[in-house]
């Protein structure tokens, strides 16, 4: 089950604190957090890295190479398909895209802080945005 209000509560007693502590519900992926980011006009300013999680670093030469290769075919994939945007735009994107998949210290990391910072307004990121389904909501 995906996080919820009845699992993900870890703490909510009274008598210790007054606070609420909601466990695992906000937990988000830097791929998303990235894109939400993104999406109302923020990028990415810095990474915070914690401590070094030692089985994802014992394991890391061992997956390393496929986590690269399958993420470098997948970005080769996508320089080729969405005719929308111009190449440099998609070597930007796609390319910071792969950078996060394929950082060590990402891969083998407990927990990741991001600073963001803030680069244009929602109106004008909505205005580059191209919608895939021509078509939606028209008809």
């Amino acid at each position: 089950m995906p996080p919820n209000e009845l699992d993900s509560i870890w703490m909510s007693e009274q008598k210790i604190t007054n606070e609420l502590y909601f466990g695992h519900i906000f937990l988000i992926g830097i791929q998303k957090l990235r894109v939400l980011a993104k999406l109302n006009g923020f990028r990415i300013k810095h990474y915070h890295f914690t401590k070094t999680k030692p089985t994802s670093l014992i394991l890391l030469p061992i997956f390393y190479p496929f986590i690269f290769l399958s993420n470098w075919i997948s970005y080769r994939k996508n320089l080729r398909k969405n005719k929308d945007y111009d190449i440099k735009t998609k070597k930007e994107i796609y390319g910071e895209i792969f950078k996060l998949a394929i950082n060590p210290k990402i891969l083998v990391g407990g927990n990741l802080m991001v600073e963001f910072e803030k680069e244009q307004d929602f109106e004008t990121v909505a205005q580059r945005l191209k919608s895939k389904h021509k078509e939606f909501g028209t008809t």
